[in-house]
């Protein structure tokens, strides 16, 4: 099992929790999350089913962002 898809089993559980007991903030301090969190992965799990619990990849842009946009550079350059 991925790190991924361990995230998503405990994201199921959470939600599986708090349907079960009926109630939210219990199934929250059960899972050591906020409302606020479950709310939105309950909202996700409705719209995308159990793929959109998956935890989503951001990718920072590396290195030192580039003073002038490429066409700026070209027409200063030559």
């Amino acid at each position: 099992m991925t790190l991924d898809d361990s995230v998503r089993a405990m994201r199921l559980r959470a939600i599986h929790r708090a349907q079960v007991v009926g109630n939210v903030t219990a199934a929250c301090a059960e899972a050591g999350v906020s409302r606020t969190v479950v709310y939105r992965w309950r909202q996700r799990f409705e719209r995308y089913g159990a793929d959109g619990l998956h935890p989503r990849r951001h990718q920072a842009k590396r290195g030192r962002p580039a003073a002038l946009a490429p066409h700026t550079e070209r027409l200063i350059v030559g």
